[in-house]
């Protein structure tokens, strides 16, 4: 059947205000890791972030972020927060001392978002995992082919009567084949939000914290919902793609061509918004590509390697109407001239 739940899930908008909050928080974190914060500067750092949730929200963010380097602030930004409320503090204390831990491991993954996922046994332990940047291939038993894409984390487990993948995070895409050592053993792909059976089909499984995307590009691919009302199956035939939680599925929609190029570690951009460009971009920079509300409705067109983003980011700025700023190394930050 196809897909025809209402009240589907949604992605979240950045808003005017949020990144005005986020660029703000780069600016303190700039500020704070420094070394040279005044004693009035750090005064004015904490007022801004007790004046709301929204401000400590950001901070983390920002702070998450930078953990991608194995980074700790500076000294003085630690000293800094020791004054801070304890509300704000004891989190972002605990979080530091979970990723110091985690990188005497040198574990590759982006913490910040094995955070934010809530699942760091299963991603740290998964059987497949890529670093942000990275996208590998490998060939299964069963001789199907599949690409993990940037700061990905799978498990594969065949056994005796199934073919399964567990999705983590990030995205995957598999190129099935027949079952070569046993009959009848159907491939499914399993995340957070419910299971995907191939039938016999190329496709791709993005794993988002709110949702699953699908996308497939040949045959076709079953969804049951983990938390569905009934037992339902929802097609979805080549060309097509969508988005799910474990209740509701979207409407699916038409693929656009070359949704697979990231394979081959290419964004193809065919009259697409900036800020969708640079969201993709952002999976494979290991820092912060933010955009200003004012540049979002520009558009681009062409061929994009992602093996070097500051060529891209060089590039966009001489043939756009855009400026580039760096309030930190890894934080960039483009707006229209």
């Amino acid at each position: 059947m196809s897909a025809s739940h209402t009240s589907p899930p949604t992605e979240g908008v950045s808003t005017h205000q949020e990144f005005e909050q986020l660029e703000q928080a780069a600016h303190w974190f700039a500020v704070m890791q420094s070394g040279n914060a005044s004693a009035h500067e750090q005064q004015q750092w904490q007022r801004w972030l007790a004046e709301n949730d929204q401000h400590q929200q950001a901070w983390q963010q920002v702070e998450g972020i930078c953990q991608q380097f194995n980074q700790l602030p500076a000294k003085p930004s630690r000293a800094a927060l020791d004054a801070a409320s304890n509300s704000v503090i004891n989190p972002v204390i605990n979080r530091r001392q979970a990723v110091k831990g985690l990188a005497a491991a040198a574990i590759a993954l982006p913490i910040w978002q094995l955070s934010r996922q809530r699942q760091w046994p299963e991603q740290l332990l998964a059987s497949h995992l890529t670093s942000v940047g990275e996208i590998r291939q490998f060939t299964l038993d069963d001789g199907s082919q599949i690409w993990l894409n940037s700061a990905t984390s799978a498990d594969v487990i065949y056994n005796v009567g199934l073919r399964r993948i567990v999705l983590y995070s990030g995205e995957i895409y598999i190129e099935t084949t027949k079952d070569t050592l046993q009959a009848s053993r159907p491939l499914v792909v399993d995340t957070r939000h419910g299971r995907l059976r191939a039938l016999g089909t190329r496709f791709s499984v993005r794993h988002h914290h709110e949702n699953t995307h699908l996308a497939v590009m040949e045959s076709a691919v079953e969804i049951s919902l983990k938390n569905s009302p009934n037992t339902q199956k929802h097609r979805i035939n080549a060309g097509q793609q969508v988005s799910f939680n474990d209740e509701f599925i979207q409407p699916a929609t038409t693929l656009p061509a070359m949704a697979e190029s990231w394979t081959q570690g290419m964004i193809i951009a065919d009259n697409m918004r900036l800020d969708d460009f640079i969201e993709q971009l952002n999976r494979y920079y290991r820092g912060h590509l933010s955009v200003d509300p004012s540049a979002t409705d520009l558009r681009l067109v062409g061929a994009y390697p992602v093996t070097d983003i500051d060529r891209i980011l060089a590039a966009l700025e001489q043939s756009h109407p855009i400026s580039i700023s760096h309030t930190l190394p890894w934080w960039k930050t483009i707006r229209a001239r």
